[in-house]
């Protein structure tokens, strides 16, 4: 009893950190509020209090080059091959390191449907808070045999002989909670909202500040990305800038923020124009309608937690291993 007093004590503490942590914060509205949503999640990091594993990535067949240069972007991997050397990729997490927000999916996370829950700003039966995954980060697993809780992080695979993490984000679940609705999956983001056509036809001057672009097929699945920003400036002194055969007056880079199945975590990415246009230039235009728009708040403001053990810290945090 005193040891469950003194842990519902450091979760209280844990909560008013977080919260007093940003209560000088100004809230934004509208699509700067999406923005900054896209912003704190992406600049959230975490450490494990031990080795978790996380997102099985089922790559097919790929050739050695490709494997190499996977392995070189992403370190935290295991590999595992089948009888027609089909890649399984299984990441996984480590207390020295800072991770983003890890990436995956309830349907495919090697963890019983109940336990998986995305980080979407609700406790209910598939969500879970940014606070409580907070929380939840800094614990310590529970001893290998004792019974799994509702709002663990760590779930113990006696089949697999390792912890598995229950709280992420996949993309949807990513650009739906950055503009505070419930999550939509890309096939229903593409059906729904995906009125401008392809990027490429459609142009990127449709593109505003917290719109997303979302691609889908039943053949090849689907991905969608935030635009939590993009910036036009005069080029006065013609920098070079690849993706340019002739060096335009004026010179527009876009944000992107992701969850990416590759990486492992939420990924951020800087592209100018037609480096968009090479990435996503297949991806359609969706937009928050107006009423989500004029009912996006957020207090948080763009820092991001930065969650896990001080002594662990190597000067990364916000990193991920290998960047």
């Amino acid at each position: 009893m005193r040891n469950r007093r003194i842990g519902c004590m450091l979760i209280a503490s844990m909560l008013m950190l977080l919260t007093v942590s940003n209560i000088r914060v100004q809230a934004s509205t509208g699509r700067q509020a999406i923005a900054d949503a896209a912003e704190f999640y992406f600049n959230t990091t975490w450490r494990p209090t031990q080795e978790v594993h996380g997102w099985y990535d089922d790559n097919g067949k790929k050739d050695s080059e490709y494997i190499s240069a996977y392995i070189k972007d992403h370190p935290n991997v295991h590999f595992e091959y089948d009888s027609e050397h089909n890649m399984r990729i299984d990441h996984y997490y480590l207390p020295t390191q800072a991770y983003h927000i890890p990436y995956g999916q309830a349907e495919s996370s090697q963890i019983v449907g109940k336990y998986g829950r995305y980080i979407d700003g609700n406790d209910d039966e598939y969500g879970i808070s940014l606070d409580k995954f907070a929380v939840s980060v800094i614990e310590q697993p529970k001893p290998i045999g004792e019974s799994f809780e509702i709002g663990d992080f760590y779930k113990y695979m006696s089949d697999l002989g390792v912890y598995r993490l229950t709280m992420f984000m996949d993309c949807s679940s990513f650009v739906t909670t950055c503009w505070g609705v419930k999550r939509q999956v890309c096939s229903i983001l593409k059906e729904k909202r995906a009125y401008y056509g392809k990027l490429r036809d459609s142009g990127v001057g449709l593109i505003e500040q917290g719109d997303a672009l979302v691609y889908y097929s039943k053949d090849h699945g689907g991905h969608v990305v935030i635009i939590s920003d993009f910036i036009t400036y005069d080029n006065i002194n013609h920098v070079e800038v690849p993706g340019y055969d002739e060096i335009p007056d004026t010179i527009t880079s876009y944000i992107v923020i992701e969850a990416n199945g590759e990486a492992g975590t939420l990924k951020k990415s800087r592209l100018y124009t037609p480096q968009l246009l090479d990435k996503y230039g297949g991806y359609s235009v969706i937009k928050p309608t107006e009423a989500e728009i004029g009912n996006r708040v957020w207090t948080k403001g763009r820092n991001g937690y930065q969650l896990g053990s001080p002594q662990n810290r190597d000067g990364n945090v916000g990193k991920m291993h290998g960047e």
